[in-house]
């Protein structure tokens, strides 16, 4: 009972928060899908679990990986951004998991220009990292609870700014789901140290809840996540209507296909004047001894594909 207190003191501590940090944010790197068999679930890693790279989508769920891994994701993003991820997988020890990661978010060059617009013939760059320490642990009830620790870099031309924040998760595997699982997870709780300019930026905050079930005598297992159920609205079915949907397909040990579809994206690539495909993911997962090959593309239309290249080995 205690744990149950726990997890509603969580929710309820942070309900204030979480109403007012939808929208412009910074650090907006963070919420970033970096690992290419996650960007082939749209982003629904963390019902699924197995290796390293869930850290960023569930912690708990680390309780899922069975051996030291490390981990590595490059992709190249929309107007030549570029974002990578590296993760390592330490191990079970008798307080409980731990691994730790790594983020960097490239935003590339751009031409400095003076308050009337003209360019100086000088350049300059932006780009973003955190570092990241998880934990993950047994509670009582068969619920795992996860905790990742972030500390936050971003620099903009010759302005930086720190922060740090952390991510609690909570999960659940009920014997009515098989091999499947129930998570709550509040992502970026945090603040900035030192500010670009005067003024403290709200992180881009989110609540997630999302179920898992893996059908009787059927290789695949389906996921659906509710994400940024803090979003403002005034009408209540719009709180639900970021979801993503997913299905990882394992037709053999040397091989894995992926495919999500995520709403919000769908809706945005509309607006942008794409078609109703957008939204749409596409990934599989190629098995060679003790390695494992990612691929992932995100289907965007006339925005652009982008594709995301990643590696596993368990060591």
């Amino acid at each position: 009972m205690a744990y149950k207190k726990l997890i509603l003191l969580v929710l309820f501590s942070f309900g204030s928060i979480f109403s007012q940090s939808y929208g412009t944010t910074v650090y907006s790197f963070l919420n970033i899908d970096y690992s290419a068999r996650s960007q082939g679930l749209s982003g629904n890693l963390g019902l699924y679990g197995g290796d390293v790279d869930v850290q960023l989508n569930n912690p708990a769920a680390l309780l899922s990986v069975d051996s030291v891994q490390f981990s590595a994701s490059y992709s190249n993003h929309l107007l030549d951004f570029s974002g990578g991820y590296i993760g390592y997988f330490i191990g079970k020890k008798d307080f409980g998991t731990l691994a730790i990661g790594a983020l960097f978010f490239d935003y590339g060059e751009f031409d400095e220009t003076n308050e009337f617009g003209q360019n100086t013939g000088s350049t300059f760059g932006a780009s973003e990292s955190a570092i990241i320490l998880s934990y993950a642990n047994h509670l009582e009830y068969g619920i795992n609870l996860g905790v990742n620790l972030k500390l936050i870099n971003s620099s903009l031309a010759d302005r930086q700014s720190w922060g740090a924040a952390f991510d609690i998760a909570f999960d659940y595997q009920p014997g009515f789901l098989n091999n499947g699982n129930v998570f709550i997870f509040v992502k970026n709780i945090g603040t900035q140290f030192t500010y670009y300019y005067d003024d403290r930026e709200l992180l881009p905050f989110s609540l997630q809840v999302g179920i898992s079930h893996m059908p009787q005598h059927l290789p695949i297992k389906i996921g659906l996540l509710f994400k940024d159920l803090n979003y403002q609205s005034d009408e209540f079915i719009d709180h639900f209507s970021r979801f993503v949907l997913s299905a990882e397909f394992r037709s053999s040990k040397y091989l894995d296909f992926r495919i999500g579809y995520d709403n919000q994206k769908r809706v945005n690539t509309a607006y942008a004047g794409s078609g109703s495909i957008g939204g749409v993911s596409l990934g599989m997962g190629i098995k060679f001894s003790s390695f494992r090959f990612d691929y992932a593309i995100s289907l965007l239309n006339t925005l652009g594909n982008t594709h995301r290249f990643g590696i596993l080995w368990n060591i």
